[in-house]
């Protein structure tokens, strides 16, 4: 059995046991406006009887019209990971609402390495995004993105996923209207990343996080003052003393 692949949009959850489907599409096909960021994925099955000991990726320039080019920098790609879900929420007692009856694995965030392992037998989606400049001239644009499986029993497998975009005549505002949020708690990232709370590390991830959100158009931020302004009692049993600093550090951040 040869390595399967396929490619889907962004709204879909991959699930592992995801086979490709009749009349599957082979190519990226995604329209945006410049300053848009636009996304799809690329489905990945490695026959069961093989281990895939580094899976990457590589894009080229997207070129566009009037010699005019999107650099390889505008598409980004990472392979995403399965978290466990335990259970399905205990209050909706409708399947019919369920993407997939917990206990299962669900598609969730990024992994972190660049070029994992990939199991045999199971669906691997990798979330590939182009990001349009506000300067790019309308028109279409077309360049490949090439996955390479390197096995540790054989050659590697190569396969090119033809990128094509049409960038729209006109530009998303560089200030957006429509309010966006999505809830977001600092000590999650502590506690995900085991940097200690406030660390220089856990700030680090705090500042990656802020700049995914204003890459993706997100304009609000759930802002704990309770974690981020400290009450000390005055000195001589006076009154509480506040220190700001990391409220002044988290609006600077954001």
């Amino acid at each position: 059995m040869a390595v399967a692949w396929w490619v889907t949009d962004s709204l879909a959850k991959v699930f592992p046991d995801a086979v490709e489907p009749a009349g599957a599409v082979h190519a990226m096909d995604l329209a945006a406006a410049r300053g848009e960021t636009e996304d799809a994925q690329v489905a990945v099955l490695v026959p069961r009887d093989r281990r895939v000991r580094r899976a990457r990726w590589e894009a080229t320039p997207l070129q566009g019209p009037r010699g005019h080019a999107l650099p390889a920098s505008a598409v980004t790609a990472w392979w995403e990971w399965f978290m466990w879900v335990q259970a399905n929420p205990p209050a909706n007692t409708h399947p019919a609402t369920y993407l997939r009856r917990a206990p299962a694995f669900f598609p969730d965030g990024f992994l972190e390495d660049p070029a994992p392992s990939l199991r045999g037998g199971a669906t691997q989606p990798l979330w590939v995004s182009i990001r349009v400049p506000h300067d790019a001239p309308a028109g279409a644009y077309r360049g490949t993105l090439t996955v390479t499986l390197e096995f540790g029993d054989g050659a590697p497998d190569r396969f090119t996923v033809p990128l094509r975009l049409t960038v729209w005549p006109f530009a998303l505002p560089a200030e957006p209207t429509f309010r966006h949020t999505e809830w977001f708690f600092p000590d999650a990232l502590a506690e995900w990343y085991k940097t200690g709370t406030w660390s220089e590390a856990h700030w680090d991830w705090i500042g990656r996080a802020a700049r995914d959100m204003a890459a993706h158009r997100q304009d609000m931020i759930l802002t704990p003052f309770d974690r981020l302004v400290e009450v000390v009692e005055g000195p001589g049993g006076g009154g509480p003393r506040f220190n700001f600093e990391r409220l002044d550090r988290w609006v600077d951040t954001f």
